[in-house]
């Protein structure tokens, strides 16, 4: 091939799976070639926390524990743990195995989840722009150490049944979203945007919501029959764990209402809260296999109250006719979601990236990520540094005398967090606005203005009925 015809080749599909292919040969590989793989992952907090959710599904029995996480996520069980058991045979070099098996699927669903976020853009805005884009979420995605949750899995699977539906094909859409949810169930809110698009049509709209929902119900089955009060118990720990990075957790400081000091709510790091700006929990393994209590919280009520009341809004007053508007409305439910709720953690910011890439400026999404660093983990380190100098001498990457004098400066924390909050909802709005009007029934103050014309003598009763 001669240089003239290797300046005019245009690419074909496959020049995006190569390039991310490659990053993550890179990504993986230099992980390895730092020794982080082999020696900082098997003793990786995370890891090691999940290492002991499973010993005690070993000791009690599958669907007898719960863990805070939504029960889908405890068929890692099968897929990490007793692979790696089976392979090692138990011995000494079991941990490096679990962790390589949990690394494979968490790293393995980041980049899935790339590729189907190229295979929107290409869909929407065309090749090109796709693999500008694509390297940009790519870019995002590797700021974050994503062995740590199992926020990829769920994004993965939210991105393909977004893809899917968008290719038309409802199926396989709908079996994602449901695998998807239930590890993480709030994927679930596609549902009622996909139900109000127009570019679908309604055998696959109801193929959509029919595969979705049996997914998610089958897969969570064994666990209500088997364990119906352990299956309640993730749920029920959820709901009832102290508010944490939100306005919710700002109200209860500024009140003066006092930190719960509830057995279910310890942290497994073994630190008590002092404060409402303390951060998400992890549940220590000693509870979980009692059953945990029905809480009902203030801010949980509030939370359920108004998100029901933005989604049945939407459902009501929006219609989704483009695929772009599909975007827009995901966008919407899931910023009303993340704006609403009382708890919030930096991993959650993914879950709108691909979104505001789509919808918004690049720059955007790069402002918001900085954002959320700058939030978690610097200010809320000095924060804690300035209300348990004790406990938080330094924060990462700053020296203890920097981080005494700059501990002040933690009063930041609780500004960004209004902020975001602000932002989110600035953001939900400009989404609503730009969805397509278009009531689903007849609009009530319409209804009342031809109720008031026919009590006055002039209308009739089939205009009413219409």
């Amino acid at each position: 091939m001669d240089i003239k015809s290797i300046i005019q080749h245009k690419p074909d599909k496959l020049t995006f799976k190569s390039l991310l292919l490659l990053v993550a040969v890179l990504y993986i590989g230099v992980y390895f070639l730092t020794g982080n793989l082999l020696t900082q992952l098997p003793t990786n907090w995370f890891t090691s926390w999940l290492g002991g959710v499973f010993s005690l599904m070993d000791e009690h029995g599958f669907v007898n524990v719960w863990s805070g996480q939504s029960p889908g996520f405890h068929y890692f069980y099968y897929l990490a743990w007793k692979p790696a058991q089976f392979l090692s045979g138990g011995q000494w070099y079991f941990a490096g195995v679990f962790s390589l098996f949990w690394y494979f699927w968490s790293i393995g669903a980041l980049f899935v989840s790339v590729y189907f976020f190229y295979k929107i853009m290409e869909r929407l805005a065309g090749e090109q722009k796709a693999i500008v884009l694509g390297l940009v979420y790519t870019t995002l995605f590797l700021t974050f150490e994503w062995f740590k949750v199992v926020d990829s899995i769920s994004i993965a699977a939210l991105l393909g049944a977004v893809y899917y539906c968008l290719k038309g094909s409802p199926k396989t859409a709908g079996v994602l979203l449901g695998i998807g949810a239930i590890i993480k169930p709030f994927g679930l809110l596609m549902l009622p945007v996909v139900l109000r698009s127009e570019f679908l049509n309604l055998r696959k709209k109801i193929i959509f919501s029919a595969a979705s929902v049996a997914s998610f119900g089958l897969l969570l089955l064994p666990f209500i029959i088997g364990n119906f009060s352990i299956f309640m118990s993730s749920f029920r720990w959820q709901s009832g764990r102290p508010p944490w990075e939100t306005v919710y957790a700002l109200m209860l400081k500024l009140t003066g209402q006092p930190v719960p000091a509830d057995p279910f709510f310890q942290d497994y790091s073994g630190i008590a809260q002092r404060d409402w700006g303390w951060t998400g929990i992890t549940p220590v393994h000693s509870m979980m296999t009692t059953n945990v209590p029905d809480y009902q919280h203030w801010y949980g009520i509030v939370f359920m109250l108004l998100a029901g009341a933005a989604v049945l809004a939407f459902f009501y007053f929006k219609r989704v006719r483009s695929e772009q508007e599909l975007i827009w409305g995901i966008l919407f439910v899931f910023l009303v979601y993340f704006a609403l709720f009382y708890g919030w953690s930096a991993n959650f910011f993914f879950w709108l990236a691909p979104f505001f890439l789509i919808c918004l400026p690049i720059s955007f999404s790069f402002l918001m990520r900085l954002l959320v660093l700058i939030e978690y983990p610097l200010l809320y380190g000095l924060y804690l540094a300035h209300i348990a100098p004790d406990l938080v001498t330094s924060v990462s990457g700053l020296p203890a005398s920097l981080t005494s004098a700059l501990a002040p400066l933690g009063i930041g924390y609780w500004v960004i967090i209004v902020v975001r909050t602000a932002i989110f909802l600035a953001i939900a709005w400009l989404a609503w606005k730009k969805l397509t009007t278009q009531p689903l029934l007849i609009p009530l103050k319409s209804f009342y203005q031809q109720y008031c014309e026919f009590r006055a003598g002039n209308g009739n009763i089939s205009d009413l009925l219409k």
